[in-house]
Formats: structure tokens, sequence, C-alpha cells
């Protein structure tokens, strides 16, 4: 049974040192929690109320907060003792899960290695650029087997695209055509786009890829995602609708038209700086505990 949460003004359990140096002081926003709280973002720590946020820790909860890690870990020892990997990665926050993956990726045969990439990915959502380096690598492992990622309905809506594929990808801030996820579908890539409404800004970029340097083709929540390196996108052009910010009219009927400030043509200025930003994106990041739920989009 857990330890009853209670604040005793004379005994004062101390966090697990392993929490403590996932402990912050502040909200998400930077903003700080009121006194004794804290954030904790740790890998096997799940917040059951909201698996993609880290839990709250208040003051009184230490002893609490200790009880579920040392829970997870024997949960985790016992997954890897019997060879369980998938539930050995599922066993750590969302945002940790591909950490996991490469830590398990030696004791994985190939073809079991890409399924769980194809899960993992889906987990993900959308990596944020801080994570967009590390997908790569896993992406384009040489371990043989890669189109084990999609099932055989995927691999064969693949495989009846033409030679030269159009894809699009939403999104809503400056650079965000340089991602790995794409979608086959305008409506999808127009959706993602208006989820940054807030921010004021609807972008979806609209580019080419061959058919072979496509990654990956998954179609399992009904958006035709298209993974790809973003260097191998040749964006055509960008539609933009600018909101504004206290608006709350809806979009405008046929959704996002392009903009004579947004187009962007190949072999223009514009499109140059989109194969810079995308090997900026590429290049390894410090940030590691990035997370992004928007699969298919930004």
């Amino acid at each position: 049974m857990p330890p009853a949460l209670c604040c005793n003004e004379f005994t004062v359990t101390q966090l697990d040192p392993c929490l403590s140096r996932y402990a912050t002081p502040l909200a998400e926003d930077g903003a700080p929690l009121p006194a004794g709280t804290l954030r904790i973002c740790h890998p096997l720590i799940l917040n059951t109320m909201d698996p993609l946020r880290p839990i709250l820790v208040e003051p009184g909860e230490e002893e609490h907060a200790n009880w579920k890690l040392a829970q997870a870990r024997e949960r985790l020892a016992e997954l890897e003792q019997r060879g369980d990997w998938k539930e050995a990665i599922f066993a750590h926050t969302p945002c940790h899960r591909l950490a996991a993956l490469e830590k398990y990726a030696q004791d994985l045969g190939d073809e079991r290695y890409w399924q769980l990439v194809a899960f993992v990915w889906v987990e993900d959502g959308s990596p944020t650029a801080a994570r967009s380096q590390r997908w790569l690598r896993v992406l384009e492992s040489p371990r043989p087997g890669r189109a084990v990622m999609m099932t055989d309905g995927e691999r064969s809506k693949l495989g009846r695209q033409s030679a030269d594929v159009r894809v699009l990808r939403g999104f809503h801030y400056e650079g965000g055509e340089c991602g790995l996820s794409w979608t086959l579908c305008r409506d999808v890539a127009t959706r993602f786009a208006r989820q940054g409404e807030k921010r004021g800004t609807q972008m979806v970029a609209e580019g080419h890829i061959d058919r072979d340097s496509i990654i990956a083709l998954l179609h399992r929540v009904e958006e035709a995602e298209v993974i790809a390196n973003p260097e191998d996108v040749r964006i055509g052009a960008i539609s933009a609708r600018r909101l504004d910010r206290c608006s709350r009219k809806p979009p405008a009927v046929g959704g996002l038209a392009p903009a004579t400030n947004d187009a962007q043509a190949v072999g223009s200025p514009r499109h140059a700086a989109h194969r810079r930003s995308a090997a900026r994106v590429l290049q390894p990041s410090r940030a590691t505990n990035g997370t992004s739920l928007e699969p298919g989009g930004t």
C-alpha cells in the first residue's frame, strides 16, 4: 500500500536524491510554483491524470513520491528481466521513450527494433527541434528491415504513390517547415496549422519528395503521415494566414490561401533559407526534455 499523504511539521521526509535531480520549483511556463511545491520530470514517474505532464509534489507528499519511484523501478526491472522491451519503453514517460528505445536497441532484433521505432514515434507525436537530430539517427539507422515500421496496408499505400510525392506540413512558427513529419492530406496539415491560432499565425508548407526518399508512411490515426528527412523535401510554397490575436472569427472558407509575403518558390532565396534552416534543425541540441503534442504537424 502507498504511504498516506500527510504533512507533519515535526517529521520531514526527504525526497529521494534521484527525484531531486529532476525537480524544479518552476511551472512549465517558468512561473514559480507555490512555496514548497516541486515539478518533477523523472523518466519513470507518470502523471496518472495527464501522462504528458510531469507530476507536482506538494509539501508532505515526498514519501508518496519516493514510494512511486520505488514501485516504478521494481516494475521496470521485472520487464527488463523478462525481455519485454515494448512495455519497458512504455514504462517511461512520453518524452523519455526515445531515450529508452536507444538504450534497449542493442537488445532488439532488427524486425522488433523497427516495429518499436514506429510505436515510439506515434506516441512521441512529432519531435521538437531539440530531438530531431536524435530521431533522424534512429530513423536512418543502417539496420535492415525499416519497411517493418509500416503495416501491410501502409506499405501498399506508399507503393501506390507516384514517383514524385506531394507532401504538406502545418505549423505556426518561423522555420516550422523544417520538420520530419509531413502529410499527404491538406486538411490534416491545415488542422495542425490552426493549432497556432493563439499565436496569431497559421502556415502550411507544400513540397515534393521522391517516393524512394520517404522513410515511412503511417496512417494509424487517419493522418496519412509521411516521415521524411526535411533535406529531402523540395519546398514549393508556404501558404499563410495571420490572425488578429484578439479575433475569434473562424477561418475563411477555403482554408489557407497563399500570402504574397510568405510564398516560397523552389530556387528562391526563401527556398535556400529553408535548406539552411533544415540543416540547423538537424544539428545536435543541448535541449533534451522538450516534447510536442502534434503528430503529423508542428
